[in-house]
């Protein structure tokens, strides 16, 4: 016996000295029975409210050493649980299973630990001849806040007189991590939007009530201002099992998918907007606005992109102006089960700008950081080469410092013997204009001139300073007339 003995304990020191963290953690089947338990790494959907229930799940793992546990005495493994997992009910000696080397244990029993809301246990275990591998069958509740702060557990294995076996974490030594943590978590839903990329211009003619028809499937009185495109991701939404996905997110856990369509001006005239084919409701002063339920959210979410369409009457003029669709919010509706989810309330994602309405016509522009009439620099704008005494058009302003970007106007400048002049300040003059008359107080911005008429072959804009009574060229290369040449 005592020969017997010396040969143990000279075999558990051998093993305590081999290659460090030779002992490993990792998720897997533990009973022989796949798909019945959380096996692999889950991706859970952040749509899940991890506070309110649908947070429990039995997760297996496999606990291996490279060579064979002594057998001679029992071993002690020890679990700890991440920060705010415990576990669901109370652990029993069926927690420990045969593992991946069909060699069961001789017995095993909860030692230290493992109660219902607990976080730590360490089982004795008597382990079998050969066996290199113990299997774990726990049942975990994850808390809130849990994606945040994810984690893996920590195990140690040792003789039952803290003899560290494979550098297993007992006895005031370094535990044993899983690699990765109990969960990977990511949003299940996408939703997005964006504009074509090709403003919807009104033709001049007929005094813009209808649409030139560039796109395919645009009309006289529709055309396509972006798209907004959803998807649901093969995220789990429970954790029963690792299928792939086993409860991913569906449509019908989407109650409504809501977002605005603003136009920044007069909505006169517009008849109409639709994404996807789903009618907008309003207008509601200049916003339209998408509620979307039922089959419309599988529209919303099915991976293609939903065109945004306006519909125009034909008959009235349309303002030049900028579309914005905003943030698009999805609601959710809990799962009753079983099992029973309960999700986020809601999550909102990011809009975007659509295509501008704009009106058909010869541009000059863009001239930067222009200033309004509260600014020292003095900035005129000089119109020749026109077609008519009295010239009609309207400004963009963009970059504004303060945010009051768009189109504005209309203006009519008085262009008598083929001049007329546009200024910041005083208008200095009968039938000049000033840029503030149309945008007051719009800081500082680059501005770009639309004429309602054919004058890029002739027409010319040119940007002037008036400093201490003396006015010089600016400089600025910014001048041009698409289809025309280029002033200065």
């Amino acid at each position: 016996m005592t020969i017997k003995k010396l040969l143990a304990t000279t075999a558990i020191a051998a093993l305590a000295a081999t290659s460090a963290n030779a002992l490993g953690v990792t998720q897997g089947d533990s009973n022989a029975s796949v798909g019945d338990a959380i096996e692999a790494n889950p991706t859970l959907a952040t749509e899940v409210n991890l506070g309110a229930g649908g947070t429990t799940g039995v997760f297996e793992f496999l606990v291996n050493t490279t060579t064979a546990i002594p057998a001679a005495d029992n071993v002690k493994l020890s679990v700890s649980l991440p920060a705010g997992v415990t576990f669901t009910t109370s652990l029993a000696s069926s927690a420990v299973t045969i593992g991946d080397d069909a060699v069961a244990s001789n017995s095993a029993l909860v030692s230290v630990g493992g109660g219902a809301g607990g976080t730590t246990v360490t089982f004795l275990i008597d382990t079998a001849l050969t066996e290199d591998s113990i299997g774990l069958r726990l049942p975990l509740t994850l808390p809130a806040g849990f994606c945040a702060s994810p984690g893996g557990i920590n195990i140690g294995l040792s003789t039952e007189n803290n003899t560290p076996i494979e550098n297993g974490g007992s006895n005031g030594s370094t535990p044993i991590a899983l690699a990765t943590n109990l969960v990977t978590c990511g949003q299940a839903l996408a939703l997005g939007a964006g504009a074509d990329g090709v403003d919807s211009i009104l033709e001049l003619t007929g005094n813009f009530i209808n649409f030139s028809t560039p796109a395919v499937g645009d009309t006289i009185t529709t055309a396509t201002l972006g798209a907004t495109s959803g998807a649901i991701g093969a995220q789990n939404v429970t954790l029963v099992n690792t299928g792939a996905p086993a409860d991913p997110l569906l449509p019908g856990d989407i109650a409504s998918i809501g977002f605005d369509i603003t136009f920044s001006g007069p909505v006169t005239g517009i008849t109409g907007v639709t994404v996807g084919g789903i009618a907008a409701t309003g207008p509601v002063g200049n916003v339209f606005s998408i509620s979307a339920t039922g089959g419309d959210v599988t529209t919303l979410t099915d991976g293609a992109n939903d065109t945004v369409v306006v519909t125009i009457d034909g008959a009235t003029s349309i303002a030049s102006q900028t579309v914005t669709l905003g943030s698009m919010t999805a609601t959710f509706t809990d799962r009753v089960g079983p099992p029973a989810v309960d999700f986020i309330t809601s999550e909102s994602f990011t809009g975007s700008a659509l295509d501008a309405l704009q009106r058909e016509g010869t541009t000059f522009g863009p001239f930067d950081w222009v200033g309004d009439a509260t600014k020292a620099g003095r900035h005129i704008f000089r119109f020749t080469g026109m077609n008519a005494d009295a010239i009609a058009g309207e400004i963009d302003f963009a970059n504004c410092s303060s945010g009051q970007n768009g189109s504005f106007g209309p203006f009519t400048l008085n262009t008598v013997n083929g001049e007329g002049q546009m200024l910041n300040h005083t208008a200095g003059g009968s039938g000049n204009v000033t840029i503030d008359s149309l945008n007051p107080n719009f800081g500082r911005c680059d501005v770009t001139f639309r004429l309602f008429s054919d004058v890029a072959v002739t027409g010319d804009v040119d940007r002037l300073m008036l400093r201490n009574d003396v006015l010089s060229n600016f400089g600025d290369d910014g001048n041009f007339a698409p289809g025309g040449a280029v002033g200065d």
